[in-house]
């Protein structure tokens, strides 16, 4: 959608977008004028992935705060048809709303389960084995970050005095980097529609995230029961 500035030659670009949200929210929403994310129902596994991505939207995103951000869809267009958005039964709302693009920080669905699960995040097949020989080699078969973090970190000061645990403590710290770095692969879009290890058949979904939608971003809210 175009809308054009009064008093500009210059034209401004929105994105549709549209986020599932129960009805409690929403009616919260419209008591504060704004809809946002808190972050208390975050599974404690997944406490890691969503830190990691608040800290991309403060580098990524113009004056975002870190804070917990509302998800949404960018496509295709959630279909309430769908079993995939809550547990059948569930009322729900499909909240359509428009955002310029510089306060969003768009990113592949499928791509990313491979950050909520601490996996490394290959570009292809190819790729994918060359980490996962290299990890062999390093004692770790299936690494994932999690795997790291206490290594890497220790949990007791004397470990830094073990010459065998700070050599694996290392190795482990530059898996972990290299799983970490891995994961910004899924913010490229393009690079991950092409590839064939992500997208033989079908098309990608692409996800964003926003840290708050004010009211007046709203162009249309559906109630909707889940099948």
């Amino acid at each position: 959608m175009l809308i054009a500035v009064v008093g500009d030659t210059s034209e401004v670009h929105l994105l549709k977008l549209w986020t599932i949200q129960a009805p409690e929210a929403w009616e919260l929403a419209q008591q504060r004028g704004v809809l946002r994310a808190d972050g208390r129902r975050v599974d404690p596994w997944f406490r890691y992935p969503y830190r990691w991505l608040r800290e991309q939207m403060r580098q990524r995103v113009p004056g975002a705060t870190g804070c917990y951000p509302v998800w949404a869809w960018h496509t295709p267009k959630p279909d309430l048809r769908s079993s995939q958005y809550r547990q059948r039964g569930f009322r729900c709302v499909r909240i359509e709303f428009e955002a310029p693009p510089e306060s969003v920080l768009l990113s592949d669905l499928e791509a990313w389960h491979a950050v909520l699960n601490g996996w490394y995040l290959p570009i292809s097949e190819g790729d994918r084995c060359e980490f996962y020989l290299r990890a062999a080699r390093w004692g770790m078969p299936w690494p994932r970050v999690q795997d790291c973090l206490e290594i890497v970190y220790g949990t007791n000061p004397g470990d830094a005095l073990d010459p065998v645990r700070m050599e694996l403590g290392l190795t482990r710290a530059a898996i972990w980097h290299e799983i970490r770095s891995s994961w910004e692969r899924v913010f490229d879009l393009e690079a991950l529609a092409n590839s064939d290890y992500w997208y033989d058949i079908g098309d990608p979904q692409i996800q964003e995230t926003i840290e708050q939608v004010t009211l007046d971003q709203v162009v249309t809210v559906d109630h909707f029961v889940a099948r």
